[in-house]
């Protein structure tokens, strides 16, 4: 597998103890962790409560007040979120 190869050589190649200026620049350690991170989030979902009124990208109004729920389990499994489909 070439992506667990890459990995294991970017971790190969930093010192015992990481520094952040070698892990940010582990791409192919990134990518695996974002990847696992969209399909298996820490939380199925998440709700925050708005301290001010707001606009949601989409236009929607958010009064203050007002409590909005997401699904980060499903967000990361439609298709406009993937990588490469309807960003551009």
């Amino acid at each position: 597998m070439k992506i667990e190869s890459e990995i294991l050589k970017e971790i190969k190649e930093k010192s015992e103890e990481p520094v952040y200026d070698e892990v940010k620049d582990m791409v192919y350690t990134h990518a695996s962790l974002s990847e696992s991170m969209r399909l298996y989030p820490p939380v199925p979902l998440d709700s925050k409560e708005a301290v001010n009124k707001d606009v949601l990208p989409g236009g929607t109004v958010v009064k203050k007040g007002i409590r909005v729920t997401y699904f980060p389990y499903a967000m990361g499994r439609l298709e406009i979120y993937v990588v490469g489909i309807g960003l551009g």
